[in-house]
């Protein structure tokens, strides 16, 4: 009888889960209709309770799509603007199928609508609710013997697949393979930059990359949320699948988000450095160099982009692909100061705050410091020299001497008895977009075409002459993407600015001519 009932009781919690599976899983074929010029597919139900954070959606077909659009509706007479399903950049089909990127539905919609620019058949929506997770303790990582290598910089902690999917149904790789990690590869989600549940958004990649891209497994070895919170994907040296089928000899992060308009928090790009300190410190390569990538057959950077790859993605976005080497750079720092050096400060920032004042923030990292070393270039002084000492524990320094009209560029690391730190990134700070100077402004300065794909032509016609220094700087971060300096020998002079390696975007020009400086806008496309 005992046995019977051990049966009873095991086929009941069996038949449990797959129903909490299926009840959590559906799709919709969709049927279009003309609306105008173009097709929509009826107001329709979406199959599925919001009872979690939000729900996850995918569109699924078996011949190329593109111009679709998706809405979502509370009441179903009052809808949201269309969202672009735009393609998934991981799959590499064989054959004519295509799948969207995922999507995050948060608004608690009832009804949805798809829209096309002719009559698709064969067109199915998926959705996916990935529930609660609740609270899930921390746990220390799994010790690796790397004593043989002499790294010191320790593995971080991760979230389990266990803690970030306690149901027990996000089942990992039946029968994983192994690779010889030579490349550090860097993602990002391209979905939603908000969630009040983190390891519901891992769920819903998950289940996208299985149940949508018909994969084994997640396709990441970690994921990163915007709290820096690690979670460990398909795991250390296990062969991914992130990287346009060439995959071998690479570990694929994730740093959950949209980084095409945005960056990464501080926090998120902080333990993607640790991480990847660790990894390439375990593997006994620098995150400097360059090195052959045989599955690409391509030479590609230690730590690179999903970009930098064999298939045609922005990944991991505009405002995120800059930053690699400074993320670089800041893992060879920790790596040379054995991983137990002074933290330096990062995620330094200015903002004008007055007609004579610029605030600065910065994250600190540090501890036991004495203070921060400020230092400043610009105007008449055009090297870095130390400008301020803060106090220990600060994030903020106001500087109440700049002038109006002037470019400055700070940076500052921390220092204790015994020791300095690596520097911040550089920060620059203009009283606005396109300074006026009366030698440096636009009447004296011409460039074109704007927008510009390659070469940008800049005339410069001052009574100025000698050393001409110009940087190309991102709009965001106000990170330096190109510099040099050239001769300017007669009044009026033309110069030519190569941006063909720039990602898409707007970035600032930046013109300097002994104590005169300029800032214009312009548009890489």
């Amino acid at each position: 009888m005992k046995k019977v009932a051990l049966v009873l009781i095991s086929t009941f919690l069996i038949t449990s889960i797959f129903a909490q599976i299926h009840s959590v899983r559906e799709e919709i074929s969709l049927q279009f209709s003309p609306a105008g010029n173009h097709f929509e597919t009826g107001i329709l139900t979406i199959p599925l309770e919001q009872d979690g954070p939000f729900l996850s959606y995918y569109v699924k077909s078996v011949q190329q799509l593109s111009g679709l659009g998706i809405r979502f509706s509370v009441n179903g007479s009052e809808w949201g603007a269309w969202l672009p399903l735009n393609p998934e950049s991981h799959m590499k089909f064989e054959d004519d199928s295509w799948i969207s990127e995922l999507g995050f539905e948060e608004t608690g919609a009832r009804w949805f609508q798809v829209a096309a620019p002719v009559n698709y058949p064969a067109v199915d929506c998926h959705f996916f609710n990935p529930g609660h997770t609740g609270e899930v303790p921390r746990t220390d990582p799994p010790q690796l013997d790397i004593t043989d290598r002499s790294c010191p910089c320790p593995m971080p902690t991760a979230q389990t697949r266990e803690q970030w999917c306690p149901s027990g149904t996000c089942y990992p790789h039946p029968d994983p393979s192994y690779t010889n990690v030579t490349h550090l590869i860097v993602h990002h989600s391209a979905g939603t930059n908000s969630a009040s549940d983190w390891a519901a958004v891992v769920r819903s990649i998950w289940d996208f990359h299985v149940n949508g891209n018909g994969w084994s497994d997640i396709g990441y070895n970690w994921l990163i949320d915007p709290n820096g919170v690690i979670y460990e994907g398909r795991g250390n040296d296990i062969l991914g699948a992130h990287f346009c089928g060439t995959n071998g000899g690479t570990a694929g992060t994730c740093v959950m988000g949209n980084f095409t308009d945005i960056q990464p928090t501080s926090d998120a790009i902080n333990a993607l450095v640790e991480l990847y300190t660790w990894k390439a410190c375990d593997k006994g390569f620098s995150p400097v160099g360059t090195a052959y990538h045989a599955s690409s057959g391509l030479t590609l950077n230690r730590v690179s982009g999903h970009r930098d790859g064999v298939c045609s993605t922005a990944c991991p976005g505009d405002s995120f692909y800059p930053l690699l080497p400074e993320i670089r750079q800041q893992m060879f720092d920790r790596i040379v100061a054995g991983c137990s050096g002074l933290a330096g400060p990062t995620s330094l920032e200015g903002t004008l705050t007055g007609a004579t004042e610029a605030t600065l923030t910065w994250t600190d990292n540090t501890i036991g410091e004495l203070g921060y070393l400020l230092e400043r270039k610009g105007g008449d002084v055009p090297d870095f020299e130390l400008y301020a000492t803060t106090d220990p524990d600060v994030t903020e320094f106001i500087d109440n001497t700049v002038e109006t009209s002037t470019v400055y560029t700070y940076r500052l690391r921390a220092f204790t008895e015994t020791d300095t730190s690596a520097y911040s990134n550089e920060v620059v700070v203009s009283d606005n977009v396109s300074t006026y100077d009366p030698f440096i402004n636009g009447q004296t300065i011409t460039f074109f075409p704007n927008p510009v794909q390659e070469t940008l032509s800049l005339v410069i016609d001052n009574n100025l002459s000698g050393r001409l220094n110009i940087e190309v700087l991102d709009i965001l971060s106000k990170t330096t993407q190109l510099s040099f300096s050239v001769e300017k020998e007669t009044a009026r002079q033309e110069f030519r600015v190569e941006v063909s390696t720039l990602p898409r975007g707007i970035y600032l020009l930046k013109i300097q001519q002994e104590a005169h400086n300029g800032l214009f806008r312009i548009l890489v496309d």
